[in-house]
């Protein structure tokens, strides 16, 4: 993803050239940040194929929410990001293709349910990355709603299975 340059000196017969080599990658690979349901990684494999590279990451400024309307009649909800200056939202990147996501596109209901943004996370290492993330769309929220149990599954089992700090892991168990 990007470029990389590499500049090297070199002496030919005493006399110094400059040689200067950039590779350019011109592939499709984005970032996305999983932070519900596609925390679990056998559900994510099974919507969208195999894993090829996943890493523990948090999103600054957004709180985690089960606010996405299921079932208005039965009070039931999905995971939702909003944003929030004092909080912070754990969740794994994975390294997906277009194509991935345009499957992605599907399970999540995308534009209808949910629309795409381009969020800055931060990974344990303190890489920062730029990441396409699913926020409920506005007509789509309601507070007082709870996630079925089957769902709030998903979420917890992916959530130990990438070892995310179990206070969060706590609160989320919380908010149901």
């Amino acid at each position: 993803m990007g470029f990389q340059s590499h500049l090297s000196f070199f002496m030919i017969n005493e006399y110094p050239f400059l040689s200067i080599s950039i590779i350019v990658y011109m592939d499709d690979d984005v970032w996305y940040f999983a932070y519900g349901s596609n925390l679990d990684p056998y559900q994510k494999e099974n919507r969208t194929g195999p894993i090829r590279e996943a890493k523990r990451a948090r999103l600054p400024k957004y709180r985690f929410a089960f606010n996405k309307i299921k079932n208005i009649e039965e009070k039931t909800g999905y995971a939702n990001v909003m944003p929030d200056d004092g909080a912070e939202v754990w969740g794994i990147i994975f390294r997906c293709t277009k194509e991935t996501l345009d499957q992605m596109d599907k399970y999540e209901g995308a534009p209808k349910h949910y629309r795409k943004e381009i969020v800055s996370v931060f990974t344990d290492e303190g890489d920062k990355c730029e990441a396409v993330t699913y926020v409920a769309q506005d007509g789509k929220k309601e507070d007082g709603l709870k996630p079925t149990s089957d769902y709030l599954g998903h979420i917890v089992d992916g959530a130990r299975h990438y070892n995310l700090p179990s206070e969060y892991i706590n609160e989320i168990e919380k908010l149901a």
